[in-house]
């Protein structure tokens, strides 16, 4: 009997979960049917839209609650490749189809692992080096120059790219963090969460003024970061290669 019941249970097919699901729990069909009326299959099988369907879609990835931790336009691209599958499949005419095939296709680019290394800097003098860390998986380290496997590359960028009018600050120090991601924007958006956490502890840690003069509770300390960015953060392999579209800035 007791065989019997683990040869059962064993058979049983299990159930997917999903990491998505309409808020409130009911597909909001107002906004799945304006969705429907922007596209349209062509005779050769592909599918074609109007120019407003990115809003509605926009409007319709809003009505689903999710915790994929990658970035926002990456999401995007998923959740609307999600939407026209569906749409070629059945005309969306089972709206759950959606989530199952936004859950599988951010669950896959979720296992997609690649090594990054964000390159920056911070309005500390580099004479006293902080010490390095590990904060939430992502290793954090401080150096008074660039490490010499990204500095050609990082060079490079400022060299090819007057224009943006960038370059190294002074005296900063200089910040690496690894970081493992799917894509190059969702390992930024990491890194730079990192680098929040050091800069919110350094401003605990030196701003100590009190305006006891303030008319709400919230406002009795200042909020100014006292740890400014430098300009350019940089984004490479692990090989100390650029990676693709791996920069921003601040003018």
């Amino acid at each position: 009997m007791l065989r019997s019941n683990i040869y059962e249970f064993f058979s049983v097919k299990e159930k997917q979960i999903l990491n998505v699901k309409w808020d409130g729990g009911i597909p909001p069909e107002a906004l799945i049917a304006d969705v429907k009326l922007n596209m349209k299959i062509t005779g050769n099988g592909k599918v074609t839209q109007t120019f407003g369907l990115n809003f509605t879609l926009d409007a319709l990835l809003g009505k689903i609650v999710h915790s994929f931790n990658l970035d926002d336009d990456v999401i995007f691209f998923e959740f609307k490749m999600s939407v026209t599958d569906s749409y070629i499949k059945n005309k969306i005419s089972k709206p759950d189809d959606i989530l199952s095939n936004f859950d599988t296709r951010c669950k896959k680019k979720l296992r997609i692992k690649n090594e990054y290394v964000l390159v920056t800097s911070i309005s500390l003098n580099n004479r006293v080096l902080l010490k390095r860390r590990v904060i939430n998986g992502r290793t954090v380290s401080f150096s008074k120059r660039i490490p010499k496997k990204y500095e050609k590359s990082r060079n490079n960028f400022i060299l090819k790219n007057t224009r943006y009018r960038v370059s190294e600050q002074i005296d900063y120090q200089f910040v690496s963090i690894s970081v493992q991601a799917s894509d190059v924007e969702t390992a930024f958006i990491n890194a730079m969460d990192s680098i929040d956490i050091i800069r919110a502890m350094l401003q605990i840690g030196f701003q100590r003024r009190i305006n006891l003069l303030a008319p709400e509770k919230d406002q009795e300390f200042p909020t100014d970061s006292i740890i400014s960015l430098g300009q350019l953060h940089t984004f490479h392999f692990k090989s100390g290669k650029s990676a693709k579209n791996g920069f921003w800035y601040v003018r």
